[in-house]
């Protein structure tokens, strides 16, 4: 069900890594915008291997996937606050609302998946699981175009 949309979320960070070499303004800038796509990709390959593992209830793999993309979202948290500091002097209202768009798109893909920890150990809360889920890959989407904007605008 929502295999297809990692697909697409993969591609769109393939296409975002290598606009990255076009990124101007300061290399800190262009260095935390790069950390946060590698971050924000490898939680869309964790969405992707958690759609599977979890599918049949919560287990040690469905841990696992779910952790490690909570690690990736922490880190390009970190990532992205990096880039509100060392961003700061480019194109500020672009910049500054393509950062704070992946501000809000990070939180709320945190959110769903600390929602999906919960649901997805409960037979009874599976349902629930596969929405969390799906709706922190839309907004792992979201962060990904985020992203992709504040590499022209940063």
């Amino acid at each position: 069900m929502f295999f297809p949309l990692a697909l697409i979320l993969l591609a769109l960070f393939s296409a975002s890594a290598e606009n990255l070499r076009a990124l101007s303004g300061k290399s800190e800038c262009r260095t935390d915008v790069t950390k946060a796509a590698e971050d924000i990709s490898k939680a869309g390959v964790g969405i992707a291997n958690a759609v599977t593992t979890c599918a049949d209830g919560f287990n040690q793999q469905c841990n696992k996937d779910i952790s490690g993309v909570l690690d990736n979202l922490v880190a390009a948290s970190s990532d992205i606050t990096a880039a509100v500091y060392d961003c700061s002097g480019t194109t500020p209202t672009a910049c500054s609302a393509d950062i704070n768009s992946a501000i809000a798109d990070l939180a709320g893909a945190t959110s769903q998946i600390m929602n999906a920890v919960l649901d997805c150990q409960n037979e009874k809360t599976l349902e629930r699981c596969a929405v969390d889920v799906g709706a922190a890959s839309e907004n792992i989407a979201r962060l990904g175009i985020d992203i992709s904007k504040a590499v022209s605008d940063c």
